[in-house]
């Protein structure tokens, strides 16, 4: 979310292509309607700062913190005539790296 900064997972259902579903979205932080969801940067797929859409609307999940907040893609897909697909080639070195990261991560966690 570009004004808090809170990141989450967000899922296509693949059946209206206006809105997505952005979950793991902490109860601390308050949601207004229109707030813009931009890409992290987390994922290997997307580079940071990308525009994705708007709250349409939220719902707490009971009992666990989290809301599921419903978004308006800021893209009409109902009306796209061209995309590009981006091959990157240094794909399967970052899964290899970000792995190698990983377990170093862990080694170290576990010799504390």
């Amino acid at each position: 979310m570009k004004r808090t900064g809170i990141s989450g997972s967000l899922t296509w259902n693949g059946k209206d292509f206006r809105y997505g579903t952005l979950t793991d979205i902490p109860t601390t932080h308050k949601l207004y309607k229109n707030d813009t969801i931009i890409t992290s940067g987390y994922s290997q797929e997307f580079p940071e700062g990308i525009m994705v859409g708007f709250v349409e609307s939220a719902s707490q999940n009971s009992g666990d913190g989290f809301y599921t907040v419903k978004i308006r893609f800021a893209t009409d897909f109902n009306k796209i005539d061209y995309v590009y697909v981006i091959n990157n080639s240094f794909y399967q070195e970052q899964q290899i790296l970000n792995k190698k990261m990983e377990e170093n991560d862990e080694q170290q966690a576990d010799n504390q």
